[in-house]
């Protein structure tokens, strides 16, 4: 089984910039260099999810076949 930190990954986002504005669209929200630390720090960011990622495939195929779920 899976690291549950880990889990999947995150979903790969948009750069910050392109989804968040300040007061209105097409002004950027300035992004905190030292927020951005801190998140990294405390491992709130996580390695981007793999597609290929077999492991995390066949465990999702287990836990859809236990709880009789369509595959």
């Amino acid at each position: 089984m899976l690291n549950p930190v880990e889990a999947g990954g995150q979903r790969p986002r948009p750069p910050f910039e392109e989804q968040y504005f300040l007061n209105h669209f097409g002004q950027t929200f300035p992004r905190d260099a030292k927020v951005v630390k801190e998140l990294e720090e405390s491992k709130m960011f996580t390695t981007p999810a793999r597609p290929d990622n077999g492991e995390r495939r066949k465990e999702i195929r287990d836990l859809a076949r236990r709880l009789n779920l369509p595959m």
